[in-house]
């Protein structure tokens, strides 16, 4: 199967990325490569996910942060929904690790509109052409920035990605499975170099 996990990381999260790849491990169909960057020269999470990208030579990527995990049938899931619908990207839905709803909730079950963007959690799977042809994560993304969207939420590099592949036209489709676990304990970072 050609699909690469990348996961972004920090130094001070040996637990998470544990618990993060034995998610990966326990997937019902396995990727064939994994990646994993810690951000030690602190770029931020945009450039070290792109550092990973150039490394990607699979026909899609998947990609999870570190303080998240994914359940059994998540690269799966993606994977026939991509294959089937030839979409760039697939995004699915999530639970909380506390039980609570998150800000996107009202998303849930609707389908993607090119016309109404929001936000999407970047637990997705995307064709890695599709992803390199918009000039990766990273470009004309400042890390530092605390620019918000219409709801108050922080605008970081996952959604100006999906943003620039809207603009080419790429096809995103949602798919109404819960397939991830979605870290609300506090710690997160936005995947901002100064937070940690």
């Amino acid at each position: 199967m050609s699909v690469t996990i990348i996961m972004a990381s920090i130094p001070n999260r040996t637990a998470y990325r544990r618990r993060a790849i034995k998610s990966i491990i326990k997937q019902s169909m396995k990727p064939e490569k994994i990646l994993v960057e810690i951000d030690y020269d602190r770029m931020g999470a945009a450039a070290t996910r792109d550092k990973m990208l150039k490394e990607c030579h699979t026909k899609y990527v998947c990609i999870l942060d570190d303080d998240d995990w994914l359940l059994p049938h998540h690269i799966e899931t993606l994977y026939n929904a991509a294959e089937e619908e030839n979409a760039d990207l697939v995004y699915p839905w999530h639970t909380t690790s506390n039980g609570s709803v998150s800000h996107l909730e009202q998303w849930r079950g609707v389908p993607w509109d090119n016309n109404n963007m929001h936000q999407v959690p970047i637990t997705w799977l995307a064709k890695t052409s599709s992803l390199k042809r918009t000039g990766g994560f990273s470009s004309n993304f400042d890390p530092l920035s605390d620019n918000k969207d219409e709801t108050g939420h922080r605008v970081g590099e996952d959604y100006l990605m999906i943003k620039k592949m809207v603009e080419r036209k790429m096809k995103i489709i949602h798919i109404n499975n819960v397939t991830w676990i979605w870290n609300m304990d506090g710690t997160g970072t936005h995947g901002r170099p100064d937070r940690w």
